[in-house]
């Protein structure tokens, strides 16, 4: 079921590649026809050098597949005593943040004994991360402080620079994978995904304090408090607004997507699109057909994707305007919860114009 995530990777290492060695697909394709000719083991080894050579390469401008999905990650560790920077591992280059449906559940658990009453997504993925971080350290050499000489035990994680969208990959047990899974279960699934997410909440941006450098999170210490230190470093909105995701049943992907024009979700079945609603009616689509998500898209607030040139859409892009979010209306229009609309802009304040 890890088809979506790895069809999704594949398109964009294509486009990446393509943008670095503009041959590259003519060379790639010319060793497929001509497999009878050349040792199979040979022709592997060199594609999967040949991929891992211009996939480790960065692209500097960026390539569209980095531009638009691109996840730049590395983990510093710091002096959890002094505040000070030592040691930044190798970037990772990614284009899904993977999340595994059992690590989900069974920290909401975990954090639901501890006492928290309101569990958000970040929540949960910040103390997914410490407790990553606190395996590795414990089975990793141990580090000295520059400055102060004692082990350095904290390390968190660092997204270098945003994209444009933010892609969650949900992963789902083996068993999970192969058979139909209940409606309870999915119900918790879409309980935690959240219209709204600040990547500040669980992630180091740029040069910005993240919630990893403070202590573990506590019932008195609200994840939100932890944000506030550098939190406006840059002028780019670290705001992502879920716009679209994809589901799976029956060895079958249903992807759904929210239309700003329409104020509606759109149901993308192979050649079939229908207008769905609201979030509440996609939803309980979902359910009906045990259809579970496994990529969820979330686009950064101040994108602008409408104008894709400044000539022949810059007339419509000026009548339809751009939509952006605020915080306490997200709940009340057809993007979440709202009324379905019978098509047309939405008439909720929450859409404002450019």
């Amino acid at each position: 079921m890890g088809c979506a995530q790895e069809t999704l990777t594949d398109i964009l290492s294509y486009l990446h590649r393509e943008y670095q060695s503009p041959n590259y697909l003519e060379e790639y394709f010319l060793l497929q026809q001509e497999e009878s000719d050349v040792d199979q083991k040979a022709e592997d080894d060199y594609k999967f050098h040949l991929n891992k050579d211009l996939d480790d390469k960065g692209c500097a401008p960026k390539c569209p597949a980095h531009l638009t999905f691109g996840l730049d990650f590395c983990e510093i560790s710091s002096c959890e005593k002094c505040g000070i920077t030592d040691d930044v591992s190798q970037i990772k280059r990614e284009y899904c943040h993977p999340l595994y449906i059992e690590e989900v559940f069974s920290t909401i658990e975990i954090l639901t004994k501890k006492g928290f009453k309101e569990i958000s997504l970040p929540l949960i993925i910040t103390h997914i991360i410490q407790g990553e971080n606190k395996f590795h350290m414990s089975y990793s050499d141990i580090k000295f402080c520059s400055s102060c000489k004692d082990p350095v035990q904290v390390s968190e994680r660092w997204l270098l620079e945003l994209p444009n969208v933010y892609t969650f990959s949900l992963q789902y047990d083996f068993g999970q994978q192969r058979s139909t899974i209940s409606r309870d279960v999915l119900n918790k699934v879409f309980d935690f995904i959240p219209p709204k997410i600040n990547l500040r909440d669980f992630l180091r941006i740029g040069g910005s304090m993240g919630p990893t450098n403070k202590k573990d999170l506590t019932p008195s210490s609200p994840l939100e408090d932890w944000s506030q230190e550098s939190y406006l470093e840059s002028k780019e909105s670290t705001y992502f607004i879920l716009r679209g995701f994809i589901t799976f049943y029956g060895l079958h992907y249903i992807a759904y997507f929210y239309s700003a024009k329409y104020d509606n979700w759109f149901q993308f079945n192979d050649e079939s699109i229908k207008q769905i609603g609201n979030f509440e009616d996609v939803r309980k689509r979902c359910l009906a057909g045990k259809q579970r998500p496994t990529t969820l898209f979330y686009e950064r607030s101040d994108v602008i994707m409408n104008v894709l040139s400044t000539g022949a859409f810059e007339e419509e892009t000026e009548a339809l305007g751009r939509v952006y979010f605020k915080e306490d209306e997200i709940k009340h229009n057809n993007f979440w919860n709202g009324k379905s609309g019978g098509g047309g802009l939405s008439g909720c304040s929450m859409f404002q114009r450019i």
